[in-house]
């Protein structure tokens, strides 16, 4: 009895180390090669696209029947365009041939800087049976900051006076090394007119001129705010800068400002030399 079953269980493992090596033997005729071939652009900024290339080389004797690809992993804050899974039900058409699939991808606003991973998974094989392989692919999302200013800020006139159509006219410049967007400027001019100008996209190192036109209906130094709110690939930003603007009256009231702006501007010059015959005595003492 016992010799049976030994001769049994001999007889179960020769069969299936025979399947195996057959099996093994099988599919040993069947190979293929994915590989990224091509990230395009290599580091993309928030709001743009890229594209993405794989590449499928047959490097075994036989040709499978089936071939399919899948991301099985990927970011809701990159956008594909085609479908997850590929099919291709004639993969090759002879030994040593290829086959190419692009995959058009978008990285939203809501994406942050860094390296984005997207799994895959390959399988090809026949009817009898399937061959599986996992991959991976990296795309990185990299950023600028914008950093606006004021260039310089023009009236025209020069001076107005109460009633005059007057023109504001404030430059302003984007010092940072990304590009600002949605830039719009208000003021804050106690007069009837103009209170916001629209920008747009402001590049690096360009510029762009907030317009406001107003009538002014009060004398004198008027102070007031610009605020201006720009987007960039690290949020919404704003900042806000005090400013004045000299208002002329009556012919009385135009000579008081007349000296008003000549006390000032002696004022500045003091304090000019000032601060620099200061800095050149600390110089000296400090050698």
């Amino acid at each position: 009895m016992e010799n049976k079953k030994r001769v049994k269980w001999a007889v179960i493992i020769f069969a299936l180390i025979f399947f195996v090596s057959g099996a093994t033997a099988l599919t040993d005729n069947y190979c293929i090669k994915t590989r990224v071939t091509d990230v395009t652009p290599s580091s993309v900024r928030i709001g743009d696209s890229v594209t993405v290339g794989i590449q499928f080389d047959n490097c075994g004797a036989d040709l499978p029947k089936h071939l399919s690809f899948k991301i099985t992993q990927l970011s809701k804050n990159i956008k594909i365009k085609e479908p997850l899974i590929i099919n291709f039900d004639t993969p090759f058409g002879y030994a040593n041939s290829k086959r190419f699939n692009v995959f058009h991808m978008f990285v939203t606003n809501n994406a942050t800087p860094g390296i984005y991973v997207f799994k895959y998974k390959v399988e090809y094989g026949s009817d009898n049976f399937k061959i599986s392989q996992d991959g991976n692919f990296s795309i990185t999302v990299t950023s600028k900051r914008a950093y606006l200013d004021i260039a310089y800020i023009k009236t025209e006139p020069i001076i107005p006076a109460i009633g005059d159509k007057t023109t504001l006219t404030i430059r302003l410049e984007n010092f940072g090394k990304g590009d600002a967007n949605s830039v719009k400027a208000e003021v804050s001019l106690p007069f009837s007119g103009d209170k916001e100008s629209f920008l747009g996209e402001l590049e690096s190192d360009d510029d762009s001129s907030a317009v406001f036109n107003f009538v002014p209906n009060s004398s004198g130094t008027i102070n007031y705010n610009m605020t201006v709110t720009y987007v960039d690939d690290f949020g919404r930003h704003n900042f806000t800068e005090p400013l004045r603007i000299y208002v002329e009256g009556n012919s009385t009231n135009s000579l008081f400002l007349f000296f008003e702006v000549i006390i000032f501007i002696i004022i500045l010059t003091g304090a000019f030399y000032y601060f620099k015959l200061k800095k050149q005595q600390k110089k000296k003492g400090g050698n």
